[in-house]
């Protein structure tokens, strides 16, 4: 078109920027404004746009495509410049114009040639590679054709520097070494986000560029340019055109049913037409049926291709498309859906991550994620595509905090989190049977998610003290101090990043624990070269390396096996121009997990039974299978259970060598013998034996010991104490003479000086308790001589029968006293309640009837009725029996055992109650007890009251009243006190209780016999046959 060009200001509308051109432009009518190509690209409507009528007389828009059209065709001058502006090309944009880069042809200096040709290999890597391809149009430019790539890289062939020539074209492509093999992200709600990276895993396995190279280079990545087909047996479309995503999906009989009725619906159409639309139409239907049987799944790959991890995004990449197309091969004949795989940069960043997510989602149309490779981004995409119901697994993010099935509840992932290499590290402390342990931490997500781990998964029995520390602290005598107080020789650091990992080396160095007698452990971070050495450099901090022999780390677990051995027959032979890091027989540590979580994906939505997205995750987390990085499993919260390589520092020669894997952990063997661990060599200590040192020193000991009788010193530290109870041989020295008997032989408060001495005790008391038992005893032959065989009226007025029952009552209770002898034994206190209760019961059953019997027979003196002794015992046994019933009950229910029990600050061999209530059904049943035998001395009072002036040859209502007060007087005082002193000074109340048992027994043994003593030798006795009915005059006695 030909513009008449004539210069009048007002026909110009100033603007400020491309986004005020394009604002003016749309307020404007009729007007033209002109904007970036990468305006265009990133804007939400291209309405305003126009297309252009190009020379060759192509309506166009302006695309990526349309300016590559512009740049066929066209010769470069000499030095490399052309106009391309209203090219002839047909599909050409005509405002179109290169961009250039300005390069010197030659340099004489020798100190600029290394730079010189790294700046050529820059532009030969932009020129070629796929990466660069993929990255161009992103950055807001367009690529340039194939013929335009040819001449500029022939002429690169004529750049010298110093006289001399190094590009040719056609030399192999570079391969390059690996990139580092561990980066870390901390997130935490309460810092901003500390980045740190780590070593090589392996020496050599690489991306497209050498890793010295990367910074050179600003963008390292690869795409995919062309969409790798699997085709599978599921269907997809309709799941994102739902408004729920929920999963739903067509099975393979549906499609069946639905190709062969649009086949027969299309032969029918055709037999209404005409023959000249026969081929067409017989041609559309067959296309038609053929993409309607299939199903489509669309699965988004966020890779970070550019920004500080595209080292890692690349290589990760070209694996999952390497498993589309593997997978393809393998399941086409089987399945009928097909997947379309697109991936998207991340640039490592969470803002960047969620525009990513937006694209797949309005541009993609996908089902799920495959990504992302940083915890911070994978966190992002995470919390928004649950709002989207998106299923995602990761394969290189490792954040605890990602475990989180609430906060991420469609998150998976291929890769152990960090804290299972806590869980790997206290698994190989209980191997050893180390019972002192030390950690030291960064206050980090890393540092406090995996020493959490740890913690939680050590016994119970093992002491372990914690040092935590801000990452980036070069000071820690704090923490020093602690781990040093602790006197811990077994010490594992958790730290976020390699520096501090040397800052706590060097700091315990300088606390001097670092030694023979010291084991250190260590994470994924501490497991590296650069530990040590410095790649760039090529320098060794011989003294980091020097005090890190023998040092024991866990190292994420790379590729193995026989399936990584065939996906690397195929590696090697592919292009690294189209997939990164390939052509050789390595690969980076990362890429066999994206692999891996590619494939989990594709199988889950395979043969996986699943109608909702939360099945799907159920689905995917119940998966089983072998991948390149072994065994697949993943657990409740959808994580990768870990395979870590245990490895060991053993050369401390200069250089970057010296790690020495020594075994393998596999997290889902943990419940083998030697808990999940597989070991090839012996470990190696920081004295080069492999003989394990003796680490546990501990402070001397002094405990007493039960057999010997004294008090003995453990210099060692390391005897194992017991607790109190039968079993018991050596106690802690705070045992002896504490007043509670803690040894079955009672020794140790029984020797060595101890005021409580029970030995001297149990002896006084028992030979007080013999005489008291004999004594009673033999008031049993004294009733049966007066009250039988030489009858006596003062023994037969009392009942021989109430007198036998109250000395067998009596006799019973003494014997009591000696089931709280010793220490506390299951059976002794299953007793103790039956003994005591059940005779002082029956003592007061039998007061009670004897008093009934007098005050029935002297109730009406004119109406005296002889009442045998069967009904003095039916009384009793209705008395009794109610007792005999709660503790039957208790007994069953709240079961009498001796048990281990806190009192005061220890804990001590007692009598307590077990069964099935435990302590309150005790007290309960014990209350009862109590309550029903005041009734009994209640009633008992009362009705000797009653009793009170009956005749005096046949009147023992004050006595027996006496008696009934005495108990009563005694419970009230005794049981209070009692329960006060068990719990702080049991021999004291062991004291209070005997004495209050003897005390109420004798006594009463006294009150009802003493008198009839006295009475016999005062006057002889009368004959039974001499007693004279009649009116007696009322005394009282």
């Amino acid at each position: 078109m030909a513009w008449e060009l004539q210069h009048d200001d007002s026909k110009y509308l100033p603007a400020t920027g491309t986004e005020g051109v394009f604002i003016r432009t749309s307020l404007t009518p009729f007007s033209i404004g002109y904007v970036s190509y990468s305006f265009i690209q990133n804007s939400l409507s291209d309405d305003f746009y126009v297309r252009l009528i190009n020379k060759f007389g192509t309506t166009v828009k302006c695309t990526g495509m349309s300016i590559r059209a512009a740049t066929k065709g066209v010769a470069l001058s000499e030095r490399l410049t052309a106009d391309i502006t209203d090219s002839s090309e047909e599909f050409a944009w005509p405002l179109a114009t290169f961009t250039y880069i300005i390069a010197r042809r030659e340099s004489t200096k020798p100190e600029l040639c290394e730079e010189f040709w790294r700046g050529i290999g820059f532009l030969d890597y932009a020129l070629t590679y796929r990466i660069a391809e993929r990255l161009v149009p992103l950055n807001g430019f367009a690529l340039i054709s194939d013929e335009i790539v040819v001449q500029v890289r022939s002429l690169f062939e004529d750049f010298e520097c110093d006289g001399e020539k190094r590009y040719f074209v056609d030399d192999s492509v570079k391969i390059a070494s690996e990139p580092p093999a561990y980066y870390y992200h901390s997130l935490s709600p309460f810092s901003t986000i500390q980045e740190a990276s780590y070593s090589p895993f392996y020496d050599s396995i690489g991306s497209s560029i050498p890793a010295s190279e990367a910074n050179q280079y600003e963008p390292s990545p690869i795409s995919s340019l062309f969409n790798s087909n699997i085709v599978f047996n599921r269907y997809y479309e309709i799941i994102n055109r739902s408004s729920t995503s929920t999963g739903t999906r067509t099975q393979p009989k549906q499609n069946v049913t639905f190709l062969v009725a649009t086949t027969l619906h299309c032969f029918l159409f055709l037999f209404r037409k005409s023959n000249r639309m026969l081929a067409v139409l017989m041609l559309s239907c067959v296309l038609l049926s053929g993409t309607l049987a299939q199903s489509e799944l669309r699965v988004a790959g966020f890779y970070p291709l550019s920004g500080k991890l595209s080292e890692f995004g690349p290589s990760c990449e070209s694996a999952s498309r390497v498993a589309i197309d593997v997978l393809n091969n393998q399941t086409i004949v089987e399945f009928d859906v097909i997947t379309n795989f697109e991936s998207f940069d991340t640039s490592s960043t969470a803002s960047q991550g969620l525009q990513a997510l937006t694209a797949a989602r309005e541009e993609f149309n996908m089902f799920g994620i495959i990504g992302c490779h940083d915890d911070v981004t994978s966190s992002s995409v995470a919390l928004s595509s649950g709002l989207f119901f998106f299923p995602q697994i990761s394969y290189g993010s490792r954040g605890n905090f990602l475990s989180s099935s609430d906060d991420y509840p469609f998150f998976a992932r291929v890769i152990p989190p960090f804290a299972s290499e806590g869980i790997a590290i206290s698994d190989l402390i209980m191997n050893y049977g180390w019972e002192n342990v030390a950690v030291i931490f960064t206050a980090d997500d890393y540092g406090t998610g995996t020493t959490a781990a740890f913690r939680s998964n050590l016994s119970d029995d093992m002491k372990v003290t914690i040092a935590q520390f801000t990452p980036g602290d070069t000071s820690l005598d704090p923490q020093m101090e602690v781990l040093r107080n602790s006197l811990a020789r077994i010490i594992v650091m958790l730290p976020g990043s390699v520096e501090d990992a040397r800052t706590i080396l060097k700091e315990a160095y300088r606390y001097h624990m670092i030694g023979d007698d010291f084991i250190w452990f260590g994470g994924s971070f501490v497991s590296e070269s650069n530990l040590f050495y410095n790649s760039t450099s090529e320098e060794t901090d011989k003294l980091v390396k020097g005090i890190s022999k023998g040092l024991i780390a866990t190292k994420l677990k790379g590729a193995y096996g026989e399936p990584y051995e065939n996906f690397l027959d195929l590696w090697e032979t592919l292009n690294p121009l189209q997939f990164s890091g390939a052509g050789k027989r390595s690969i980076p540590l990362f890429a066999p997990y994206a692999y891996d979580a590619t494939e989990l994906f594709i199988r889950t939505f395979l043969t996986g039974d699943f109608i909702s997205l939360d099945e799907f995750i159920t689905v995917m987390a119940n998966a089983s299978f072998t991948g390149l990085t072994g065994p697949i499993q993943l657990n409740d919260n959808s994580d990768r259970l870990g395979i870590f390589d245990i490895v060991n520092l053993r050369d401390t020669n200069e250089g970057d060598k010296g790690w020495v894997r020594v075994g393998t952990w596999f997290e889902a063997q943990r419940d083998s013998s030697l808990r999940g661990f597989e070991f090839d060599y012996k470990i190696r200590f920081h004295s080069g034996s492999t003989q394990v040192p003796d680490v546990e020193v501990r402070p001397a000991v002094e405990y007493w010991s039960c057999s010997d009788h004294e008090m003995k010193v453990d210099e060692t530290g390391k005897i194992r104490l017991d607790t109190p109870g039968p079993d018991a041989e050596n106690l802690a020295d705070f045992y002896h003479c504490d007043t509670f008997i803690d040894c079955e032989n009672f020794s140790d408060e029984s020797s060595d000086g101890c005021i409580s001495n029970y030995l001297v005790l149990f002896i006084v008391f028992g030979v007080l308790t013999g005489i008291c038992v004999l004594i009673t005893v033999l008031f049993i032959p004294f009733v049966i001589l007066f009250g039988i065989i030489m009858p006596r009226m003062r023994i037969r007025t009392a009942s021989t029968v109430f007198l036998l029952i109250i000395l067998c009552s009596i006799i019973v209770g003494f014997i009591s006293i000696f089931a709280w002898f010793g220490q506390a034994h299951k059976v002794s206190c299953a007793f103790q309640p039956w003994l005591l209760g059940l005779s002082v019961n029956s003592m007061i059953a039998a007061l009670f009837a004897k008093n009934t019997r007098i005050y029935r027979i002297f109730r009406s003196p004119l109406k005296r009725k002889a009442i045998p002794d069967s009904q003095v015992v039916a009384v009793w046994l209705i008395m009794i029996l109610p007792a005999i019933f709660i503790l039957g009950l208790w007994t069953l229910i709240s079961t009498p055992t001796a048990i281990l029990k806190e009192r005061g600050d220890e804990q001590h061999w007692v009598c307590e109650t077990g069964g099935f209530t435990g302590p309150p059904g005790g007290l309960i049943f014990f209350i009862i007890f109590v309550s029903y035998s005041g009734l009994m001395l209640l009633a008992g009072a009362i009705i000797s009251f009653l009793a009170r002036k009956v005749p005096s040859m046949f009147n023992e209502s004050q006595l027996i009243a006496i008696s009934i007060y005495n108990l009563v007087i005694l419970s009230v005082i005794i049981i209070p006190i009692f329960f006060v002193l068990q719990d702080f000074n049991p021999f004291v109340g062991w004291i209070i209780r005997s004495i209050a048992i003897l005390y109420g027994f004798f006594a009463t043994l006294c009150l009802l016999f003493v008198p009839k003593i006295w009475g016999l030798l005062k006057d002889g006795g009368f004959d039974p046959s001499s007693f004279v009915t009649g009116s007696p005059k009322p005394e009282s006695s």
